[in-house]
């Protein structure tokens, strides 16, 4: 479907969005997020990082756990002070303890740290660049990710066709340089164009997704230091494998049983189900733009887990649009609920979507509009819509037998456990004396406590319903019939 249908909450079915604000770059005065690319939600909740790669820029913010609305409380930008290494930034994580954050530059070739504060604003603390005494890979930086255990950041680069491994300071949140895999290095392929990178939860593994090779290559994290041996590569054509053309995001379930990935060119999202004990995938299957109802993933870039791996959220660079699914529990199938589109249904600031964020406490998504430099909040379902409320009806007629002519006299309720489906309630009376035909005799609106009456000349045997229509959150009802019959006036 072209855009989402916002739906009152118990219509919404779980997983659903609904658009609650936008941050704009200039707007309110919020600054560097010209070309909002990429966003990281801080573990805490608390915080949310935006990087605007046309801005130079990190700018943090504070979330409402409430509402999902952002503030601004800092912006940190290539050049101003000593912040270096975030020219056209690209890739934004915040280490699992929240203490840092990591910043790449694409076109600065470097990756950037910045310690983090307890309010959420950030202070820059160093810099690594390709080219640097002993510094490889980064040529081209791209994304970058924070192992679950805190000990490696990993770093893509689109320019070198390469991951680079980090070690990291648990408690200074400073990097070393190990060492950087290289597409074409002895057996490794699968890495043109790297892009995105992710950590199993169980820090065995890492993925890796080439673009160019239109690939998912994985490693195992088997070094000392958090270095990588290839495993194996899954590449788009090649023993059924579909929907990774320019494969770009990859985000691996947080039970660890499977894995997607984006493919921009194929404007798909491809499931792989994940070997634990080894890291190993296989492909399950894709969703496709287009295919089966499924809508939102023209251009598919960046997507990203709930942290229960029920549901998966997708970014659309051409669909200007976030893109939701459930995950079925094990192998992580995924099923479209609804898509949500710029311009429509009252929803702004994703033209060129980009990246996608969910917190840990699933109750928004966050999705960044490289083109329109915002940052969009979307609040997120997250429970089945509630049964409708039960009801029936009591219905009876005071005289059985009338006097042709005269007004046979009813009484009735409308019956609930849930008050607001019973009083104010519009009843539609019926009438049939042929058959089981009926035929429309009027409406009543019930009182307070659900009651009503209600009075129709009869001059035949007639048969005498009440009923009323379902609403999301009330049943239908009808009652039994009851007939009136007729006598003759008295000579």
């Amino acid at each position: 479907m072209g855009g989402s249908v916002i739906a009152s909450p118990a219509e919404a079915a779980k997983g659903s969005l609904t658009w609650a604000s936008v941050a704009v770059n200039g707007v309110a005065g919020v600054t560097g997020i010209d070309g909002a690319i990429d966003v990281a939600v801080s573990p805490d909740g608390t915080s949310v990082y935006v990087a605007g790669t046309s801005s130079n820029s990190v700018t943090a913010f504070s979330r409402n756990a409430s509402t999902g609305a952002l503030t601004q409380v800092d912006v940190e930008s290539n050049g101003s002070g000593p912040v270096d290494g975030i020219g056209s930034a690209r890739g934004v994580a915040v280490s699992p303890n929240g203490l840092n954050v990591y910043v790449t530059g694409n076109s600065e070739d470097g990756i950037a740290t910045f310690n983090r504060n307890p309010n959420g604003t950030l202070d820059y603390v160093s810099r690594i660049e390709d080219g640097d005494v002993g510094i490889d890979g980064l040529d081209g930086a791209w994304a970058v990710t924070v192992a679950p255990d805190g000990k490696n950041v990993y770093v893509t680069a689109d320019g070198d066709n390469s991951v680079t491994t980090f070690k990291r300071d648990v408690g200074t949140g400073a990097l070393t340089w190990e060492e950087t895999i290289k597409d074409g290095d002895p057996g490794v392929a699968g890495l043109a164009l790297a892009t995105g990178v992710a950590v199993s939860p169980d820090n065995n593994d890492v993925y890796v997704t080439g673009c160019g090779d239109s690939a998912l290559t994985v490693f195992d994290r088997t070094g000392a230091n958090g270095e990588l041996t290839i495993n194996e590569m899954e590449k788009q054509g090649v023993a059924g494998v579909d929907g990774i053309g320019c494969a770009r995001g990859v985000a691996v379930a947080p039970n660890g049983l499977s894995l997607s990935v984006a493919g921009e060119s194929s404007d798909a999202v491809a499931t792989f189900t994940r070997t634990q004990a080894t890291g190993a995938v296989a492909y399950l299957g894709m969703v496709k733009d287009g295919a089966g109802g499924v809508d939102g993933l023209d251009g598919a870039r960046d997507l990203d887990y709930t942290s229960d791996s029920a549901g998966l959220y997708v970014a659309g660079l051409v669909d200007d649009s976030v893109a939701g699914f459930t995950a079925a529990p094990g192998t992580g199938a995924l099923t479209f609920v609804e898509s949500d589109r710029d311009g429509l249904a009252g929803v702004q600031g994703l033209d060129g979507a980009n990246g996608v964020a969910v917190p840990v406490d699933g109750k928004h998504v966050y999705v960044t509009g490289e083109v329109d430099d915002a940052v969009a909040t979307f609040v997120r379902t997250l429970a089945d819509p509630l049964p409708p409320a039960a009801r029936h009806f009591t219905f009876l007629v005071k005289k059985k037998v009338v006097v042709k002519g005269k007004k046979a006299k009813f009484k009735g309720a409308l019956v609930s456990s849930t008050p607001a489906c019973t009083a104010g309630q519009v009843v539609q009376l019926s009438k049939s004396t042929k058959g089981a035909v009926y035929k429309p005799a009027g409406t009543v609106t019930t009182r307070a406590d659900g009651s009503f009456k209600a009075k129709f000349k009869v001059r035949k045997k007639t048969r005498f319903r009440a009923s009323i229509a379902a609403t999301s959150a009330c049943s239908s009802a009808q009652s039994p019939p009851r007939t009136v019959k007729v006598t003759k006036p008295p000579a």
